[in-house]
């Protein structure tokens, strides 16, 4: 027996001895199990004592008595260990096979009432036992209680008797078809159950994400420095979401993109790199087409340059604001198909933010260079030649120097 659950025959050929026992939404087998069996060493002290059987079998009859209660009490010490009850089953169908035969034979044969234990094993086999070695119980029950009232049999109790025996069949098939629909029944219930956790725990999950995403797009909105802004994207990408290496990729005047920030193996870089020409074609169709996209498994392109060699999937989504490419923000993960549409959702509610984000501090350093520079011209104005003439001003009074303007 390997493992307790298959049966090894010669040439490791292995058949499958007990039936899997998933998680249910039924009452505890085990403890139904313990209550027929403790209604049944009722029933057996009670022929033991008060039972009408020769004298000298009496000691006989509690020994058997006494086998039984002892294996009771060995289940329910696995029971209250919590161990693996399926050897103790087994066990149970065994002492069955045993001794219900013998309890028959001290009470009649084919007169007793106790063939009716019988009924308690085949429940057993039925429930804990795969269909073809719980067939075989059932007809080691049938071999056995036949050869018990074969010499009682006439042809006017053969009918009783065929009734028992064919009752005994149909209560098997029945029970084992009725075990196997709700197997299968809460199986599938459960695997709903599961789904729907794993979906609540991935709804809360986003929700999380999503929550400080809005609150990191706050912060954005709120920075007027083009570098400020680029350095809380990395923020992001890093800390809120996550990722393994990820990218501000920007298209500089000429046409061509390098990164003006990136993060590999948790290094990151501000320091701006190009991008190679030839390998950055999927970085330039996602800004071009203005969409995000999200690769499986990059391992065999020739048109993308990935941050971290063992890099596999990527996401590519561009930073759009008004119908305008501010830049791109890239993600990569070494694991194979690690990026789902979820995430390229929340990816491109942060390439939104911080797309938002740059145009506001771009256009505030605009208006800034505006108040100083004449826009025709192109030239210092007069108010930033009274201003910086008063800095100067300061500047000698502090240190006691002499002033001239020429």
């Amino acid at each position: 027996m390997a493992a307790g659950r298959y049966l090894t025959y010669a040439g490791g050929t292995q058949m499958k001895l007990f039936l899997d026992q998933n998680k249910t939404l039924l009452p505890r087998v085990d403890t139904i199990f313990v209550l027929t069996r403790l209604l049944t060493l009722v029933g057996l002290l009670w022929f033991a004592f008060f039972g009408d059987y020769p004298a000298g079998d009496r000691m006989t009859v509690l020994y058997l008595a006494g086998a039984f209660t002892a294996h009771l009490l060995f289940f329910v010490f696995n029971l209250r260990m919590g161990r693996d009850l399926k050897l103790a089953y087994l066990s149970a169908i065994v002492f069955d096979l045993l001794f219900v035969p013998l309890y028959i034979l001290y009470t009649g044969a084919f007169d007793s009432s106790l063939y009716l234990l019988f009924y308690l094993t085949i429940s057993v086999a039925a429930y804990v036992l795969t269909f073809w070695f719980a067939a075989i119980v059932a007809s080691l029950i049938t071999l056995a209680y036949t050869g018990l009232v074969l010499h009682d049999l006439t042809p006017d109790n053969l009918f009783g008797f065929a009734m028992r025996v064919g009752f005994l069949w149909v209560y098997f098939l029945a029970l084992t078809y009725a075990s196997e629909y709700l197997r299968r029944s809460e199986r599938r219930l459960m695997k709903l159950f599961d789904t729907l956790n794993m979906r609540t725990s991935e709804l809360e999950k986003s929700q999380a994400q999503l929550e400080m995403i809005y609150e990191n797009s706050r912060i954005l909105a709120g920075l007027l420095d083009p570098d400020s802004v680029v350095r809380e994207i990395m923020r992001i990408l890093g800390q809120t979401l996550q990722y393994d290496s990820y990218a501000v990729v920007f298209r500089h005047k000429r046409g061509g993109f390098y990164y003006r920030a990136r993060s590999v193996d948790g290094k990151l870089n501000y320091h701006p790199k190009a991008l190679d020409s030839e390998r950055s074609a999927l970085t330039a169709r996602a800004a071009d087409m203005q969409e995000a996209v999200r690769l499986r498994n990059i391992s065999t392109r020739e048109d993308y340059e990935p941050l971290n060699e063992s890099t596999r999937a990527i996401m590519i989504v561009p930073m759009t604001s008004h119908a305008q490419t501010q830049g791109i923000l890239i993600a990569e993960s070494a694991k194979e198909n690690a990026f789902s549409e979820h995430d390229v959702k929340l990816l491109t509610i942060v390439a939104r933010s911080a797309a938002l984000a740059l145009e506001n501090a771009e256009l505030h350093q605009r208006t800034e260079e505006l108040t100083i520079i004449d826009e025709l011209t192109e030239a210092y104005n007069y108010r930033y030649f009274v201003q910086k003439l008063q800095e100067e001003k300061k500047r000698a009074v502090r240190y006691n120097l002499p002033l001239s303007i020429i």
